[in-house]
């Protein structure tokens, strides 16, 4: 179940790209940093994973079984300027350690190449690292919880195009005060702060399997995507 007694704590914050800790890595250095040398990006993840691992607002969905999933992976996050982020692992994903894994995955994929896009082109991850032990989607107060924790991962990835696949990362990431029902699937918007980084919000891939009415639209919108790549020409950045 949802943590009932934090969620007050936390405030859902519309984003325009900029990150309020701009400091954060010029005052903390982990104890095995040089200082004056930059660390690579997955080393900053793996960082960042520590954190999100140790940190008890998150215990409630820890158990037998369950682990930390991080984003897929150690060499994308190095080159990658597309970032994919869903809403939460589920069983698949728990069992092979990454995110968007077996069936899922190839649904990812072949959306992708609707656009245009290949899945190794991309880091992908999630808002939410745990799978939930009832294989529920997450809840709004876990979304709170973690939009610090992605945004930060966000900025370290420093994507030029990012893809929010689900409610749960559309409201985190895309600063459109849109619903994702309502949000044109595959458009590109820019972030207040940012001209140069672009942002769009899908359904999940798998809807389209639970509801075969919704096949066409997700095709469809990755399709725009494509040629909305095409337009601002993003294309060769990516």
């Amino acid at each position: 179940m949802e943590p009932q007694g934090e969620q007050a704590d936390f405030e859902l914050r519309h984003w325009d790209g900029s990150d309020e800790d701009d400091a954060e890595d010029e005052v903390e250095s982990p104890d095995n940093e040089i200082v004056g040398v930059e660390q690579d990006k997955w080393m900053k993840l793996l960082d960042l994973y520590g954190e999100i691992d140790d940190e008890p607002k998150w215990s409630y969905l820890r158990g037998p079984g369950i682990r930390l999933i991080k984003g897929d992976g150690e060499e994308t996050a190095e080159t990658a300027r597309v970032m994919i982020v869903g809403e939460g692992p589920g069983a698949v994903d728990n069992g092979a350690g990454k995110p968007f894994a077996g069936g899922n995955g190839e649904l990812l994929e072949s959306c992708l190449e609707v656009a245009g896009l290949r899945r190794d082109q991309c880091f992908v991850t999630n808002v939410i690292k745990y799978r939930s032990r009832d294989g529920r989607p997450p809840g709004v107060g876990e979304s709170l919880m973690a939009q610090d924790a992605m945004r930060r991962e966000w900025k370290i990835i420093s994507p030029v195009l990012t893809i929010a696949i689900g409610a749960t990362a559309h409201y985190i990431l895309n600063p459109t005060l849109l619903a994702l029902t309502n949000f044109h699937h595959g458009e590109l918007w820019t972030y207040p702060n940012r001209d140069d980084l672009f942002v769009t919000s899908m359904i999940p891939p798998a809807l389209g399997l639970r509801r075969p009415r919704y096949r066409e639209s997700i095709e469809e919108s990755w399709e725009t995507l494509g040629k909305m790549i095409n337009d601002v020409g993003i294309r060769e950045e990516i």
